[in-house]
């Protein structure tokens, strides 16, 4: 009986628990790597630190106005005729057409800035999905631990109940030979009868 037992938990092993394992273990190896989200942290933490080295600051702006000032300042006190006027017109609309204008500097924005911030953006979310699955196989871990301890727990079991089994088998062993010795008496005793019944007779 003891060997049933441990036969069908040894089939159970095989054609439920295992198959089990070998799936959990197969999404385990499909998963990012440590060293692969680390890697991933890394290059979004550089891409970031060049975003925000390409984008110009309000106090560089504010620099750059003031320059813009103080050179419109120093044209005007320069002014005296309307030839140097003229000239002066000529030289802002040049230095106009070659700043960096604020129109400028949102089309930028828009057109390479928020490309690459979308995409770090969509690599943030892919991180956050990849966390909440190594969550999941977390768990998984822990239900792997509890059937693995549940296994043990029946294997020790099963060695139990076949030890007990054992110690039962040889004790009627014993007390079929103290049966079999007692019938033997008896019998002599049964004779001993018969022989004194013919001997009174």
């Amino acid at each position: 009986m003891a060997n049933e037992l441990f036969d069908a938990l040894m089939q159970f092993h095989r054609e439920v628990v295992q198959p089990q394992f070998d799936e959990i273990r197969l999404k385990i190896d499909g998963l990012p790597s440590k060293i692969d989200l680390d890697s991933l942290r890394a290059e979004t933490k550089a891409e970031f630190e060049a975003v925000r080295a390409e984008i110009a600051t309000k106090a560089e702006l504010q620099a750059l106005r003031d320059d813009m000032t103080k050179g419109f300042e120093a044209v005007r006190g320069e002014m005296a005729t309307k030839s140097d006027l003229q000239a002066v017109e000529r030289t802002m609309n040049a230095m106009r057409r070659e700043m960096v204008t604020w129109p400028v500097l949102i089309r930028f924005h828009e057109t390479v800035i928020r490309l690459d911030i979308d995409e770090v953006r969509s690599k943030l979310d892919a991180l956050a999905t990849r966390d909440a699955m190594l969550t999941h196989v977390d768990g998984i871990y822990s239900r792997f631990d509890r059937l693995e301890t549940e296994y043990h727990a029946l294997i020790a079991a099963v060695r139990r109940l076949e030890f007990e089994m054992k110690q039962q088998n040889a004790n009627m062993e014993v007390l079929r030979a103290e049966m079999f010795e007692m019938r033997k008496q008896i019998l002599d005793l049964s004779q001993r009868v018969t022989n004194l019944e013919n001997v009174l007779n």
